[in-house]
């Protein structure tokens, strides 16, 4: 598969790649001597070409003014003709902006810029080539052209007003690559998909007339007409969720293919499933469900706004060439919890991310930020170490999410409390109390096929199975042995697996049921919801903290024989780990004690659904968060 050849490449700025820096020795070894090896600066060849003319003035004659841009004016040709184009600096002239990936900096093409040979990515160049018009010019706005790249200046201000940029565009077009005949596939199916859908109705794609070839191992993933078209690497990038957000006009492109942005939208509807029915012309017809995890890839537009929670929970992952764009690219968008500060690409990064992070929590009066590092991976390369340096309540950026976020509807309301925090020598201090400690855990690995696949063979199916069962045997430890008391609890356990809220619809899958046969659609559903929901996740019991037992006891309308205590937590929790609640997160929280301060693992979530409505009173306590090294007096030992 094409998705798992790909190398993510950084965008937005140039950097040199890792492994091209290159060792210098200072002084030949002795044999009582260690080698001294320096790294000599190492520019990539694009900047080492660029950089020489842009000094001389032949590309950027003067550095733009705020409110001021670029235009690029793209000069007619075909085919292999070389790519012609000069500089315009006249932001009134109507132009169409793109949204691309940069791609990367070791494979570099020439175009003729202001009479000039201007080195750009190979990416650029092919977006370029298809989309110039064979008679006319075309007026585009490119941030790597436009943009003197090697003015920091000039960039901090261009950056800040990007988002007019595209707002003011005719159209944007979303640059995805050349043409292929699996992303050919992914765009004749859009074509099949309804412009108007009805909520709550499965979306279904019917493709006919398709060869055995067009559905093989190499073009497709599981006849998914849409999976090469999301593996493409440009849906990871930062910059990409403003410049799609701001467009009035959206298209996406791949070669001379072109289509509206909203076909894609309505093909992976938010909330509904969405399917292909793949009828190819020499087999069988094939089914697949193709949203999946995709969903999360496609931006929503129709509001140029992001709350912060829709930040943390779905855009932490983006890829970017400079780390500082993981905030700057959303600034624009969270205007309403972070205020909207000019770009300094020369601020300290950690000083940056960690102001940033505070403001979103003193804005928005909410700790959700504190568990979204439980859902994340956390980085593993060299250039990334200062990541883990970082207080342990700060979220890391650019590395993958693990599993899904928590979602809990009409939850109860002791979970939408404001926060109560203080900062305490960079650590964040919390308040909120102990409802139980981790007993035993469950957890199942999970093959990858399996996460992204409809099509489960038996041996999947009786997998699922037996976890469900062991989970619902987890939660009948210790429950009287009538019957109401153990369906009760079978059902609380079922509705903790599937993350449900109070008054949401559910469905109850009967533990007996064992076999494919034994299925029908809703029981499938319902298994497909619990293993993404476990995802990253654990299943555990849990005992009751003693102040909970004894606020619960004086309390008539809330016992504690009606807590279904199992819960579920993170992969990394084990027994003695604290499920908490702490005021400004709406989901428990897991803790696990160090000394004197606390690590956040995770959210978690517990049923309280036969509860009902109750008052109970507990005495709330102060959390210490566990913190790194401080900022300060890194930077003083990096000094020393």
């Amino acid at each position: 598969m094409m998705a798992s050849k790909r190398h993510r490449s950084g965008s937005n700025d140039i950097q040199p790649r890792c492994d091209a820096i290159r060792p210098k020795t200072v002084s030949a070894p002795n044999d009582s001597e260690v080698e001294e090896v320096t790294n000599v600066e190492y520019k990539p060849e694009l900047e080492q070409h660029n950089r020489p003319i842009i000094e001389k003035d032949l590309i950027y004659n003067r550095r733009l003014k705020e409110g001021e841009a670029r235009i690029l004016v793209l000069s007619p040709g075909s085919g292999s003709d070389e790519i012609k184009c000069e500089l315009k600096i006249d932001e009134s002239l109507p132009y169409d902006a793109l949204s691309y990936q940069w791609g990367g900096q070791e494979d570099n093409k020439l175009i003729l810029l202001q009479n000039v040979h201007f080195a750009v990515t190979k990416n650029l160049a092919e977006a370029l080539r298809y989309l110039r018009c064979p008679r006319s010019e075309r007026l585009l706005w490119v941030d790597a052209i436009c943009i003197n790249q090697y003015d920091k200046e000039e960039k901090e201000v261009q950056v800040q007003s990007m988002h007019l940029i595209y707002e003011k565009a005719n159209k944007v077009i979303a640059w995805l690559g050349p043409p292929s005949d699996a992303i050919n596939w992914a765009f004749d199916s859009m074509d099949m998909v309804p412009s108007e859908l009805q909520v709550g109705v499965p979306v279904t794609v019917v493709i006919r007339g398709y060869g055995e070839e067009a559905l093989d191992d190499e073009t497709s993933d599981d006849d998914n007409p849409f999976g090469e078209l999301m593996a493409c690497t440009y849906w990871s990038r930062a910059w990409i969720v403003q410049e799609i957000m701001c467009a009035k006009s959206l298209f996406i492109q791949c070669g001379h293919r072109v289509q509206p942005y909203d076909r894609l939208e309505n093909a992976f509807p938010p909330g509904q499933s969405a399917s292909a029915e793949v009828i190819p012309a020499n087999s069988e017809m094939g089914r697949t469900c193709y949203q999946g995890e995709d969903e999360v890839k496609i931006v929503r537009r129709g509001f140029q706004m992001l709350s912060s929670k829709q930040y943390l929970d779905y855009f932490l992952d983006r890829e970017c060439g400079l780390r500082h764009d993981n905030i700057y690219a959303f600034l624009y968008l969270l205007r309403n919890d972070v205020k909207q500060r000019r770009p300094n690409y020369q601020c300290d990064i950690r000083e940056l991310v960690f102001k940033t992070f505070l403001k979103i929590i003193e804005s928005t009066q909410s700790l959700h930020i504190i568990i979204i590092k439980g859902r994340q991976k956390p980085p593993c390369n060299r250039e990334e170490a200062w990541q883990l340096d970082m207080p342990s309540w700060c979220p890391y950026l650019a590395t993958p999410y693990q599993c899904r976020p928590i979602e809990v509807k009409n939850g109860p309301n002791l979970f939408a409390e404001k926060a109560v925090s203080s900062i305490v020598e960079k650590r964040l201090q919390i308040r909120g109390f102990v409802i139980g400690r981790v007993a035993r855990t469950i957890s199942q690995r999970i093959p990858p096929k399996v996460r992204g696949s409809i099509g489960w063979d038996p041996a999947d199916v009786e997998r699922e199975l037996n976890h469900y069962r062991k989970c619902l045997a987890l939660g009948l430890k210790g429950v009287p042995k009538d019957n109401e008391s153990r369906g009760t609890s079978m059902m609380a356990t079922t509705r903790t697996l599937l993350v449900a809220g109070q008054g949401e619809d559910h469905h109850f899958l009967e533990p007996w049921k064992s076999s494919f046969r034994d299925l029908d659609e809703q029981d499938g559903m319902f298994l497909r919801k619990i293993l993404k929901n476990r995802i990253s996740r654990s299943v555990c019991s849990f005992r009751l903290d003693l102040a909970v037992k004894k606020a619960l006891k004086a309390s008539e309308a809330a016992p504690s024989t009606k807590i279904n205590r199992i819960a579920l937590v993170p992969h990394t929790a084990h027994e003695g780990d604290e499920i908490c609640v702490i005021l400004g997160c709406s989901t428990p929280v897991v803790l696990r004690k160090i000394g004197e301060q606390y690590l956040v693992l995770g959210e978690a979530y517990i049923d309280t659904t036969s509860m009902g409505k109750f008052k109970v009173s507990v005495r709330l306590r102060d959390f210490l968060l566990q913190g790194k090294i401080d900022l300060k007096d890194k930077e003083d030992k990096d000094e020393s």
